[in-house]
């Protein structure tokens, strides 16, 4: 999501910070920022709902051994109810005892998966340096927020979508957007015209990687 009016390709990067009210020499204020993460969002995509209990336990439950095991209970128990219903059922209770053990472990386990998941992706989240209140701070890229000056170096990981206002031999390697292989040089000057993604020399991209120099870039989009 977007605040900018400007064509953050071929508008000038003043109009743009303008735009984006933003001091490019200060960036934003952590107020600000907070507010603008309030109304649009960090910058992710969202995660799928949680599963609930009840469909995890049909999910357990949906497995040819477990449904037959279930049938083979039920055929103990009618055999039973045939018999006069005389004592307890215990081959059926053992039955049903080893597919409620089965489904128990299965969504212990499945816990357990998820949180390590959960735990790798915190820790392994991208990191992006900001200007805010007239200092350099390392945030996680999924606190960035349209207007955030993105203060770029050798090895960083673009996190949001930006326009370049200052650039030093800066190249970024846009493999994962484009396909080329050859890091793309970049610089803030306004393009014009219909300007393919992979000829955006002016704009850095989420997900890309700075193979090379330094710059600056004001964020449009998150």
């Amino acid at each position: 999501m977007t605040e900018t009016q400007v064509d953050p390709i071929a508008g000038r990067t003043d109009e743009i910070a303008a735009s984006l009210h933003v001091d490019v020499e200060q960036g934003l204020t952590q107020q600000e920022a907070a507010r603008r993460l309030e109304t649009y969002g960090a910058n992710e995509l969202a995660g799928k709902p949680p599963v609930p209990l009840w469909r995890r336990i049909v999910e357990q439950l949906n497995d040819a051994l477990v449904i037959l095991l279930l049938a083979a209970a039920a055929v103990s128990m009618a055999a039973w109810a045939l018999e006069g219903a005389q004592g307890i059922p215990v081959e059926a209770l053992v039955v049903v005892a080893v597919v409620i053990f089965n489904v128990v472990i299965g969504i212990f386990e499945e816990s357990k998966a998820a949180d390590a998941v959960a735990a790798l992706a915190e820790m392994t989240q991208a990191q992006s340096v900001v200007l805010r209140d007239g200092q350099n701070k390392l945030i996680h890229a999924a606190d960035l927020v349209p207007g955030d000056v993105l203060i770029l170096g050798e090895g960083d990981q673009v996190g949001a979508d930006a326009r370049l206002f200052k650039a030093s031999s800066l190249r970024v390697a846009e493999a994962a957007l484009t396909g080329e292989s050859t890091p793309v040089t970049k610089s803030p000057e306004p393009l014009s015209g219909n300007v393919a993604i992979g000829d955006r020399t002016n704009m850095v991209f989420r997900g890309t990687a700075v193979t090379g120099g330094a710059g600056r870039a004001i964020v449009t989009g998150t």
